[in-house]
């Protein structure tokens, strides 16, 4: 509920985090207050961390990362401050000045906020296609389209010390059901510092038409040569999933993936993408029990589809 946060402030913040984060802000900085995803990669375009960045204006912007990446972001960011007039704040723990509400369904009836489309957050659609929001909410708080779990789910950013809505707390197993359900990949879950962005389906939060970021390069030619060696992929069993190893079912020797995330019948998890759709595939639990036989596997990351 309370991730890390930076607040970067100066006459050359948007200018400086335009040069290290994927996603467009400054088309996001056409307006105030806005917001968008984007992820802040190193020289080989593995993740560092993603983060919801608020554009206060063009010398203010509010980032918030994954809870406990906020001192590795400062780092990465700070080795790129040379001679420009920005200064950083690092806010953790009781200096996080928000905390932050995943709301897919609404509890929030007795303050009037039914639905996203009453929330006032405003849709702005940029040329690439990936989706900027004003974000307006009464009394201070932010509300953010994100978009993770679908179209309606949003984060709330409620100023410490302002009280909380009521909420239903959602379990460990209905967390995962939603990302898994969506097709989407959770942090240090089915994704961390050591992936490969391109291979999990983040392509709204990368631009690929604004100019240089850290770890362009690497993006850019796995996009344009269509180089991927995996794909995030979603699997579909007629027995409940479990997490452990992919194989070919006509060959044990070596892995062809790894189940991550299992929700139901349903998992995902990284894929080798050579001749997968001439095998059938099979998931070896990691509890030694009896195997899993997949029929059907979906290709998540939309690069690998064009």
């Amino acid at each position: 509920m309370k991730p890390d946060f930076l607040r970067i402030t100066g006459s050359d913040a948007l200018r400086f985090l335009q040069g290290m984060w994927t996603g467009d802000i400054k088309l996001a900085s056409k307006s105030f207050p806005s917001s968008l995803g984007a992820y802040l990669l190193d020289l080989k375009a593995r993740p560092i961390s993603p983060a919801q960045i608020l554009c206060l204006s063009e010398k203010e912007f509010l980032l918030q990362v994954v809870k406990g990446r906020g001192e590795a972001v400062y780092a990465a960011l700070d080795k790129y401050l040379v001679a420009d007039d920005v200064e950083m704040e690092l806010l953790v723990g009781d200096k996080a000045p928000y905390n932050v509400l995943h709301v897919f369904e609404s509890p929030f009836e007795d303050q009037g906020l039914q639905t996203v489309d009453n929330l006032r957050v405003d849709p702005l659609v940029s040329k690439d296609l990936s989706k900027v929001f004003q974000s307006k909410c009464e009394d201070g708080v932010y509300a953010m389209a994100h978009g993770v779990w679908g179209p309606k789910h949003f984060q709330l950013w409620y100023p410490q010390v302002q009280e909380l809505p009521p909420f239903k707390a959602l379990s460990e197993s209905e967390i995962t059901a939603n990302y898994v359900e969506a097709g989407q990949a959770r942090w240090d879950v089915d994704y961390g510092e050591n992936s490969l962005i391109l291979e999990y389906p983040f392509q709204s939060r990368i631009s690929f038409y604004k100019g240089c970021y850290i770890g362009q390069e690497i993006v850019a030619r796995a996009t344009y040569r269509g180089q991927l060696a995996k794909s995030f992929a979603r699997f579909h069993c007629d027995s409940p999933a479990q997490i452990g190893f992919i194989f070919r079912k006509d060959a044990r020797e070596k892995p062809v993936g790894k189940i991550t995330s299992a929700a139901g019948n349903l998992a995902t998890g990284l894929l080798r993408l050579r001749e997968y759709e001439k095998h059938e595939h099979v998931i070896v639990p990691d509890d030694a029990s009896a195997e899993i036989p997949i029929n059907k596997i979906e290709i998540l990351c939309s690069k690998v589809l064009e």
